[in-house]
């Protein structure tokens, strides 16, 4: 994709800025001192006049925040579509984020090659010794339009990264970029971050690399630190929560491995463990920010070549977010939300209860019947299907179904969008307050006796089975308490003091993982409540009908 330059940079002073080419940096240019005032390097994009700064995903709330040139925040970015969104409209759909240029808390111009052309003002930055000489850098092309002289003397950059380098928040003004597309690639594929093949932290050695570049589903090259005194799974934070670290205390060591969860895509993607005093960091670039990269990949099996899949709530990671639209005169109000999966076949999958349109039923096998089979809580063979699992479209935005009260069961196939407080029903701790902001859209499918009004039953595997259970058949009766599930079992397992976040996260996924082994979707839909939800109970939110998204249409 063709980079997009800056044309014209508006400012206070209405200061013109060029420079020719010949890199001279005698002339200084004045504009606004508070332009550009950054702490960490940002992506830049302008849309006509109106600039923008993307910056880098914040590790504790998972929002990308969207500024203006001043580093005033002006709304977020969404990764999966590109989209930038200021007051929930859609603005502009950004390129690909390797292919911008940013801004350091320097104020100077990186380019996507992490070359290092210019400052904010347009003068050439010095290489250092042993890097492309300055007049090689071409320096961004920052004029006003109605300058005659400086639109003759500027030099016009060219877009030559059409095959660029993964995005990186840190600059390298030590090596010039690569002179073809070729050299780009080979340069991504060797690099020493990405292709190390063991070392030494510490007192620890290890094999393997700690950063990787790893197709969308695909299997980790296995990492093995050895001399590892202490276990240090303990320390943590689950944003690679679907990797295996094994801990082996007679032999020392550390080893990690695994498969990367279909609803982790096209992300880079980081944990960081304390080992023996030291922080040890893991990444790994996901599908497409790993661009460049020849890892082979052997475990990777392709989506479509499974019959079954066809249900998984994975796809939904392929639709880019929609923006809410919110439907006039809707219900709205304040509530909670609980969690179950029962495997019966949904009220909402009856014609009578549905006007006509129900909800599709499988069997418990994952084969589709009809509206009219009887619920396997009943003795028949329809059950919910696992594709009403509920899925993240990025960060802060999920999607998902649910039951409602019994006397709501006229709202079968409607949608309502639940932004969470920061607060719980029957207690706030940390797991609530990391949810704080985040959407869940959920179709309604289901009514319950045992639902308040303002109460939304989220359907996660795992999340118990209340006042019916036809799963037993499939998953035994180790699905934790009858309501509340696994999560209410952690909750009385790890208690209720110190980093409830970290203890929790960590309990309900190796339940998860345990318990819906054998299961890809049921796991994967269990581990949405241990990962994006945060393994927050019961948390309070703000809810308001919308129209339906078409993710969650194509699923009823």
């Amino acid at each position: 994709m063709k980079h997009m330059f800056i044309k014209s940079l508006l400012v206070a002073s209405a200061a013109m800025i060029a420079w020719n080419c010949t890199g001279d940096t005698s002339t200084s240019t004045t504009t606004s001192s508070e332009l550009f005032v950054v702490n960490e390097t940002v992506w830049w994009i302008n849309s006509g006049d109106t600039q923008y700064l993307i910056h880098p995903q914040d590790a504790q709330t998972g929002m990308w925040t969207v500024t203006d040139a001043y580093s005033k925040p002006v709304g977020i970015y969404d990764p999966i579509s590109g989209g930038i969104f200021v007051d929930n409209q859609l603005v502009m759909v950004a390129p690909e984020l390797n292919t911008l240029n940013k801004i350091t808390p320097q104020k100077q111009i990186v380019s996507p090659e992490g070359v290092v052309v210019s400052d904010i003002y347009g003068n050439v930055v010095p290489q250092s010794s042993g890097s492309t000489p300055t007049s090689q850098a071409t320096p961004l092309n920052i004029v006003s339009s109605s300058s005659p002289a400086a639109t003759s003397t500027a030099t016009q950059i060219s877009s030559s990264a059409d095959t660029p380098k993964p995005a990186s928040s840190s600059v390298n003004t030590q090596e010039p970029a690569p002179a073809s597309s070729s050299q780009k690639a080979q340069t991504a594929a060797s690099s020493s971050s990405k292709k190390e093949d063991g070392g030494k932290i510490g007192n620890m050695t290890y094999t393997g690399s700690l950063e990787q570049d790893v197709a969308n589903e695909g299997t980790i090259q296995t990492i093995v630190i050895s001399n590892v005194q202490s276990d240090p799974t303990g320390s943590r934070d689950w944003k690679l929560y679907f990797l295996d670290m094994k801990y082996d205390g007679n032999a020392k060591t550390l080893t990690v491995s695994g498969k990367v969860s279909s609803d982790q895509k096209d992300k880079s993607l980081s944990e960081t463990l304390k080992i023996d005093g030291n922080d040890v960091k893991f990444t790994l670039n996901i599908g497409s920010a790993a661009k460049g990269n020849t890892t082979p990949n052997n475990d990777q099996k392709s989506s479509s070549s499974k019959g079954d899949d066809k249900s998984s709530s994975s796809k939904g990671n392929d639709t880019p977010s929609e923006p809410l639209k919110y439907v006039n005169g809707g219900a709205s109000g304040h509530g909670w939300a609980t969690r179950y999966w029962d495997c019966c076949k949904p009220s909402c999958a009856w014609n009578e209860n549905a006007g006509g349109n129900p909800t599709k039923t499988c069997t418990l096998q994952g084969g589709q019947v009809g509206p009219g089979d009887g619920s396997v809580c009943s003795g028949g063979p329809a059950a919910v299907c696992m594709s009403q699992i509920p899925f993240a479209v990025n960060d802060d935005l999920a999607y998902g179904f649910a039951a409602v009260p019994a006397a709501d069961g006229g709202k079968c196939g409607r949608c309502f969008a639940l932004k969470f407080t920061g607060t719980g029903k029957y207690e706030t701790k940390a797991p609530h307050q990391a949810l704080k902001g985040k959407t869940l859209v959920v179709m309604v499918s289901n009514i319950g006796g045992d639902v308040n009004h303002g109460q939304f039953d989220v359907m996660i595997p795992g999340g118990g089975v209340g006042a019916f259970n036809g799963c037993s058949s499939i998953w035994g009766n180790n699905l934790g308490e009858q309501y509340g599930g696994l999560l209410s079992d952690c909750e009385k397992e790890v208690g209720y003091n110190g980093d409830v976040l970290k203890k929790r996260r960590e309990c309900l996924t190796e339940k998860c993982n345990s318990v819906f082994g054998n299961h890809k979707e049921a796991k994967e839909g269990c581990l949405f409540l241990a990962n994006w939800m945060q393994a927050a109970g019961n948390p309070e939110h703000d809810y308001a009908e919308v129209e339906c998204p078409s993710a969650l249409k194509a699923k009823w």
